[in-house]
């Protein structure tokens, strides 16, 4: 009986683990997604500091 319960134990904290490594993965793609928009960004108004600074 006791195995059993630790078995399932087991699997819980198996399943919970799995759950959270598709979170923290999840999390890593939205910095990125972030990262890559501030830096698009960045370009965009340096192109436009530059077209102006010409004008």
């Amino acid at each position: 009986m006791e195995i059993a319960e630790l078995r399932r134990r087991l699997l819980l904290a198996h399943d919970k683990n799995e759950s959270l490594e598709i979170d923290l993965e999840a999390e890593r793609v939205k910095v990125e997604i972030s990262e890559e928009a501030k830096n698009k960004a960045m370009e965009a108004r340096n192109i436009i500091t530059s077209a102006l600074n010409v004008a």
